[in-house]
């Protein structure tokens, strides 16, 4: 299964350098990428090596995320999006959109009991 690199903490960052054949601060440049830039495309990652960046683009998956179904009702008002995880697991956010700017959202299922969470932490029905 390919993972993100966003499973992996500094350490493992470091190994993955390492085997690499890179020096250890690669790792506190892959990091300030992926946590200070918010860029999870390691072909984006303009200051490591082109050799180090189509490795990890091979090997690892963007963030994480696959956006699967994206459904719009009341106008536009509310948005239900389905998004895919690498390992199959799927997590599902609703957007309600109200006048004057304001918005609520609830985000989240538990991939491993399937028990979904709203904004406010009550537990609720997985919609299928």
């Amino acid at each position: 299964m390919t993972r993100s690199l966003y499973d992996l903490d500094a350490g493992q960052l470091e190994a993955l350098v390492a085997e690499a054949g890179e020096p250890p601060y690669r790792a506190r440049q892959l990091a300030h990428w992926l946590d200070g830039r918010r860029q999870p495309d390691p072909r984006r990652m303009s200051d490591l090596p082109g050799r180090l960046r189509s490795r990890l683009a091979d090997r690892f998956a963007g963030a994480g995320l696959t956006l699967e179904r994206h459904q719009a009702g009341d106008g536009g008002w509310s948005h239900k999006l389905l998004f895919r995880l690498p390992g199959g697991d799927a997590v599902e956010t609703v957007l309600l959109l109200y006048p004057r700017g304001r918005a609520n959202r609830g985000v989240g299922i538990d991939a491993a009991c399937g028990q979904l969470r709203t904004s406010a932490g009550r537990p609720g029905r997985v919609p299928r």
